[in-house]
C-alpha cells in the first residue's frame, strides 16, 4: 500500500508493499514520474537506499544553521560545547514541529509486521499524526 504525507514543501509517499531497489531503472522512472527532487533521486540511486527526514530542518524553525564536523573528535572543546548547546536548543525547539502529516493510505493494507513497525516508528518520530506546524 501507499501512505501519503504532507511535508513543508510537498508530499512524501511511503510505498510499503514492494521491494523496489533504490538503484534500479524502475525506481528512477517512478521518481521521474512523480517529479521527485533530483538531488534526492541521485542520492537514493548512488547509495542504493531510500531516505526520509525524521527531524525538522533547523532553518524552518528560524534557527541559525550550524556546520557539522565529522568525525566529532576533530572538534575543539570550544566548538564541541557550541555544538552541544546548539543541539540542546534544536531538540527543545523541534518538539514543537512535525516533519510531515499523514494524509491517507491508498491500496491494500496487508504488509509485513516489520514494515508496520517501521511505519509506526517513522510516524512517531516525524509527528505525522500531530497537528504541529511543519518544518
Amino acid at each position: 500500500h501507499i501512505r501519503v504525507y504532507e511535508t513543508f514543501s510537498g508530499l512524501r509517499l511511503l510505498i510499503a508493499n514492494t521491494d523496489l531497489d533504490a538503484a534500479s531503472e524502475q525506481s528512477a522512472a517512478l521518481m521521474e514520474e512523480f517529479n521527485v527532487d533530483p538531488l534526492y533521486s541521485r542520492l537514493c540511486s548512488k547509495q542504493n537506499c531510500y531516505r526520509a527526514r525524521l527531524t525538522p530542518k533547523s532553518w524552518r524553525m528560524k534557527m541559525q544553521r550550524i556546520r557539522n564536523v565529522w568525525p566529532p573528535e576533530e572538534l575543539s572543546d570550544e566548538k564541541r560545547k557550541k555544538m552541544e548547546k546548539w543541539h540542546e536548543k534544536y531538540k527543545e525547539k523541534s518538539a514543537s514541529y512535525a516533519v510531515c502529516r499523514f494524509i491517507e493510505r491508498i491500496g491494500k493494507v496487508d504488509v509485513a509486521s516489520d514494515i508496520v513497525s517501521l511505519i509506526e516508528y517513522h510516524d512517531k518520530l516525524t509527528g505525522a499524526d500531530s497537528n504541529l506546524p511543519l518544518a
